[in-house]
């Protein structure tokens, strides 16, 4: 009998193998954002930010599942019967996954992802994945890891508050502007 294809591969019970091996299952897993980029869907501009499962521990570390946000509203020719209510529900879910990401309620108006969205990298927390009604990989919460200021000094009764963990610096044709609008990253 000849040696099978799979004990090449260290298993010995086929039974066992994924055949979807990107399927992650439904769990909070500790995640780094690895991609961010604006691109059309067809024909409908999406920001898509990808989240990478960073536990070495898990095996599910370096699999990915990908937050899409819609970036034109919907029209009546596209849902004639409930296209507010898709825009709403589209609105909302953008607001929350900016708040998500750090980023303060009175800098909201001023974020766009085609300039700062590459600013998002680097960013770490904890995150609900698992696949969605369609099957699909997806983000179901995001909360962002947060760092503990340094200590305060021994003579100091104050309190030491929190601060945001710092994304990745990018490239961008105003410092000074990008930096006043993701201070809180």
């Amino acid at each position: 009998m000849s040696e099978s294809i799979f004990s090449a591969f260290g298993v010995t019970d086929a039974k066992t193998v994924e055949t979807d091996p990107f399927k992650i299952p439904r769990n909070k897993y500790k995640v780094t954002i690895t991609g961010s980029e604006v691109k059309d869907i067809k024909e409908i501009p999406y920001w898509e930010i990808e989240f990478t499962i960073t536990q070495p521990e898990s095996d599910q570390n370096g699999k990915s599942a990908n937050n899409l946000l819609r970036l034109s509203p919907w029209t009546p020719a596209e849902r004639p019967e409930d296209y507010k209510t898709m825009n709403a529900r589209t609105i909302g879910s953008y607001k929350k996954a900016l708040l998500d990401l750090g980023i303060a309620e009175d800098k909201l108006d001023a974020f766009n992802p085609r300039i700062h969205g590459a600013r998002v990298i680097g960013i770490t927390g904890v995150a609900d994945i698992g696949p969605n009604a369609k099957g699909y990989n997806a983000i179901f919460d995001f909360q962002r890891t947060v760092a503990s200021a340094p200590a305060a000094d021994a003579g100091n009764s104050e309190s030491v508050n929190s601060a945001p963990v710092s994304a990745a610096p990018a490239q961008a044709v105003d410092a000074d502007a990008l930096a006043a609008l993701m201070g809180n990253l």
